[in-house]
């Protein structure tokens, strides 16, 4: 923390002005994480394994949808 104060404040002990991030600005990174997934990825197996399981057969409590 000290460093960071020494950062900013000046040797007259007056403030630099810091400046911020946009926070309305558009990011560059993909909206969904499926995005990062290439269609041959080996996790998309497992993915399509997973959806066919009947949840409820198998004992899940709380994989039926809420309505």
């Amino acid at each position: 923390m000290l460093q960071f104060t020494h950062d900013i404040i000046r040797k007259d002990g007056s403030m630099r002005y810091i400046e911020g991030i946009n926070r309305k600005s558009k990011i560059t990174f993909p909206e969904y994480i499926d995005d990062y997934i290439s269609e041959d990825n080996p996790v998309r197996i497992i993915d399509a394994f997973v959806t066919s399981l009947d949840m409820i057969t198998l004992g899940f409590k709380n994989a039926a949808p809420s309505t």
